[in-house]
Parts: structure tokens; C-alpha cells; sequence
């Protein structure tokens, strides 16, 4: 009589350190990931679940993150075009101001892009929408960044990088089409 009495404590005694362990790990990984916890379940021994873990919307954040890189694109292409037309004016020669509006007009269109992509991502994720915002990403960088840099320094050279960044622009539109085609 006794064992089965100190096996019943001892069996409430680890389902009540669980309990705390558990309580503990949710509060610690609702913290950890900014209260996007909709659902916790720990595994229990013994009951067959493994424990789980659902993020809001079951779904990686990578939507706000390209929103985000969007938003700071398309503000850093409002500055660039601001410095362009009234500092650079008078400092670069005409044919490479040109050059340089160009990639300050391609980073804002991208930048918007990207908030398109964000956009579509909480409506539809998938791979096809993530690479076509990493392609807008590394195009504004290749891109826009190579436009930059050849008026900023005269270097033509620079110039071969322009045509890669073209190209990742075009695959990120063409992901983004197919993703919404088979949406």
C-alpha cells in the first residue's frame, strides 16, 4: 500500500515539474519570438505527441522582412534621387546623371516590388515567392548599386555588373507570375 502511495506522489510530483517546465518554455518562447505563438503543445512521455510549435499563420516572417527591405529600398531611392538632382548636378556630367536616375528609377520600381512580393507571401506562400523577392533584392543590389558606382566614379567597367542585375530582376518577375498563375 505504501509504494503505490509514493509511486502515486512521485507521479504527481513529475506531471507537476512538467507542467512548470512546460509553462516555463512557452512564456520563454513567446518572448523569444515576439507573442507570434498561436499554438503550444509540449511532448508528454508516455501520451505519443512529439510537441509542437505553430507560428502565426503557420508561416516563416519572411513576408515582414521584405516589406521591410522594400520600404528602406524605396527611401534610400527617394535620397538617391534627391542627392542626384541637387548635388550631383552640378558635380557629374549629364550622360552619367542619367546613368546614375536610372538606377535610383529601377531600385524604387524593385522596392515596390519587394512590398508586392511581402504582400502576396501572406496571401500565397511558397518558394517561387521568396526567390522572387531574394532576385529583387540581389538585382537592386547588382543593378542599381553597379549604376551608382559607375557615375559616381567614371569606372566603365562597372558597367558589365548592370546586365546581372537586369537578370535577376527579370527571374524575379518571372517567379512572381508563375507563382501567381499556380496559386
Amino acid at each position: 500500500m505504501q509504494t503505490l502511495e509514493a509511486e502515486g506522489r512521485a507521479a504527481s510530483f513529475l506531471t507537476s515539474q512538467h507542467d512548470q517546465a512546460r509553462n516555463s518554455f512557452k512564456k520563454q518562447a513567446q518572448t523569444n519570438l515576439c507573442g507570434n505563438i498561436d499554438s503550444f503543445d509540449a511532448a508528454v512521455p508516455g501520451q505519443g505527441n512529439t510537441g509542437t510549435i505553430t507560428l502565426s499563420k503557420g508561416k516563416p516572417m519572411i513576408d515582414r522582412l521584405f516589406f521591410a527591405i522594400g520600404a528602406l529600398s524605396a527611401g534610400w531611392s527617394v535620397a538617391a534621387g534627391a542627392f542626384g538632382a541637387h548635388v550631383l548636378k552640378e558635380k557629374i556630367s549629364p550622360e552619367m546623371l542619367t546613368v546614375f536616375e536610372v538606377g535610383a528609377r529601377y531600385q524604387m520600381y524593385h522596392a515596390l516590388a519587394l512590398l508586392a512580393t511581402a504582400w502576396a507571401l501572406d496571401r500565397w506562400p511558397g518558394t517561387l515567392l521568396t526567390a522572387g523577392g531574394w532576385l529583387f533584392v540581389v538585382g537592386t543590389v547588382l543593378f542599381s548599386g553597379s549604376l551608382y558606382a559607375l557615375s559616381l566614379s567614371g569606372i566603365r567597367t562597372l558597367g558589365m555588373i548592370t546586365p546581372l542585375g537586369g537578370v535577376a530582376f527579370l527571374a524575379g518577375w518571372l517567379c512572381l507570375a508563375i507563382a501567381a498563375w499556380k496559386a
